[in-house]
C-alpha cells in the first residue's frame, strides 16, 4: 500500500522505469493532446519526425532498407548513375574520361553548323565505368576492327549496347585516337618513354597503347586482304594464303599434329569471322577444315585442365593459349612484312669506348697490333734503319 502523499512521486518513478515504447506512446499522446503534429520525443526531449508509412503499418526495418535501396537504384539508373570512371592510372601519359554523344555518322563531334537548334557550349558527353571500359577494350582486341562494333557492343552490354551506332563509333574512336595521341605525346615529351611502356588511361583502365595500336593495325590489314578476295568474288577459305615471311617457325605442338602454313591462314580466317578467343566457333567452322587437327583443344576444355594435363604430359596437344599465341605471332610478322620493318632481335655488341680502350693499354684511334707493327717496320725501312731479329730459341 502507498500512502496518498507518496503517490505522485511513485508514479513518476514508474514512468521513468517504463519501457521506451510505452514512454514514446505516452509522449505522442501528450503531443497530440497539445495539438502538435510531430511524433514522439527523443531522450533529450527534442521532437522526432513522424513515422514513415512502413513504420505505421508494422513493416520491418530490413524491408524498409531494401525498399529504399531499390528506389535509390531506380533513381540512379534513371539519371545515368553508376558510370563514374575509375581513379587515374599511375604513370599514364593520357587520360580519356569523356564519351562524346553529339557525333556525326563517322563518330566525329558535330560542328556548330551541323548541330540542330542553338549550339550548346560543349558537345554532350557522358562517362563510362571502369568495368565497361575494360570490357570494351577486351572486346575491341578480340574483334579488332570497326566493322564489328555491333558484336563488340553486344559482348560489352550495358550502356555501350544501349547506345546508338554513332555513339558506339565515337567510343571506338576515343580508344583508337587515345592510343595514337598517347604515343605522340610520349615521343614529343621531355621525358622519353619506350613505346612498349606508354600507357593510356581509358576511363580508369590501363591500356598498353603501342600493343593495342599494333594489334588493331594487324587486324585491319587482315580484314583488307580478306575483303579484297571477297570483292573479287573469290572464296577466302580457298584463296587466302600467307607469305613465307609472315609464317613463324612451327611450334612443338605444331610439329606433332602436322601444322602447315595453310592451317595458319585458316586460323587467321577463323579469327576474322568469329573473333580472337572464340575457339569453339573457329574449330567448328567447316569452311576452315581445322576440326581434325584442333579437336584436342575442345576435348581439353570439356575434360578440364587437370585431366588434359595428365593426358598430355609431353605437351604435344595444342591448347587455347597456344592458338592465341600463334595467331598473335602470325599477325605481328604479317604486319612487319607489310610495313618492311625488321623484327627487333638480339642487339649487336657495341664498340668499345675510348676510356675502355685506354684502360686496356691502347690509345684512342690506335691500329690493331699487327697493323701497328707493319707500320713501324715500314717507317724504319724508309729511314734506312734495319732491325735485326733475334733467332728463335730451340
Amino acid at each position: 500500500l502507498i500512502r496518498e502523499e507518496e503517490r505522485p512521486a511513485e508514479q513518476q518513478q514508474q514512468a521513468l522505469l517504463a519501457p521506451r515504447a510505452a514512454r514514446a506512446a505516452a509522449a505522442a499522446a501528450a503531443g497530440t493532446a497539445a495539438g502538435h503534429s510531430l511524433g514522439p520525443r527523443s531522450r533529450s526531449g527534442t521532437p522526432q519526425e513522424a513515422p514513415s508509412d512502413g513504420e505505421q503499418y508494422g513493416e520491418p526495418a530490413w524491408a524498409r532498407g531494401k525498399l529504399k535501396k531499390a528506389k535509390g537504384a531506380s533513381k540512379k539508373k534513371q539519371h545515368g548513375g553508376g558510370s563514374e570512371p575509375g581513379p587515374p592510372v599511375e604513370g599514364a601519359v593520357l587520360r580519356v574520361e569523356e564519351w562524346l554523344l553529339d557525333v556525326d555518322e563517322a563518330g566525329r563531334p558535330l560542328t556548330q553548323q551541323e548541330s540542330q537548334g542553338p549550339a550548346p557550349p560543349a558537345p554532350a558527353s557522358r562517362s563510362l565505368s571502369r568495368r565497361d571500359a575494360s570490357a570494351f577494350v577486351r572486346a575491341a582486341r578480340r574483334y579488332g576492327r570497326e566493322g564489328q562494333l555491333p558484336a563488340i557492343a553486344a559482348e560489352v552490354g550495358g550502356a555501350v549496347e544501349e547506345a546508338g551506332p554513332q555513339q558506339q563509333l565515337s567510343l571506338w574512336r576515343g580508344l583508337v585516337d587515345g592510343c595514337r595521341r598517347a604515343l605522340e605525346q610520349a615521343q614529343a615529351g621531355e621525358q622519353l618513354h619506350e613505346a612498349k611502356d606508354v600507357t593510356l588511361d581509358f576511363f580508369g583502365c590501363a591500356v598498353k597503347a603501342a600493343d593495342l595500336n599494333q594489334h588493331l593495325s594487324s587486324m585491319s590489314l587482315l580484314a583488307k586482304r580478306i575483303d579484297a578476295l571477297t570483292a573479287e568474288q573469290q572464296d577466302p577459305a580457298a584463296a587466302f594464303r600467307l607469305e613465307a615471311a609472315a609464317v613463324p617457325p612451327a611450334a612443338k605442338w605444331g610439329k606433332a599434329i602436322g601444322w602447315t602454313p595453310r592451317d595458319d591462314a585458316a586460323l587467321l580466317l577463323g579469327v576474322y569471322y568469329h573473333g580472337l578467343g572464340h575457339w569453339e566457333e573457329v574449330i567448328g567452322d567447316a569452311r576452315l577444315g581445322l576440326q581434325a587437327k584442333l579437336a584436342g583443344v575442345l576435348a581439353g576444355r570439356e575434360e578440364g585442365g587437370a585431366a588434359a594435363a595428365a593426358g598430355d604430359k609431353a605437351g604435344l596437344q595444342p591448347k587455347a593459349s597456344h592458338l592465341e599465341t600463334r595467331v598473335l605471332g602470325v599477325l605481328r610478322k604479317m604486319w612487319l612484312s607489310n610495313n618492311k620493318v625488321a623484327p627487333t632481335g638480339k642487339p649487336s655488341r657495341p664498340a668499345p669506348k675510348p676510356a675502355a680502350a685506354a684502360a686496356a693499354g691502347a690509345a684512342p684511334g690506335a691500329l690493331p697490333p699487327k697493323k701497328a707493327a707493319a707500320a713501324r717496320a715500314a717507317a724504319l725501312a724508309a729511314a734506312g734503319i734495319t732491325v735485326q731479329r733475334k733467332p728463335a730459341s730451340t
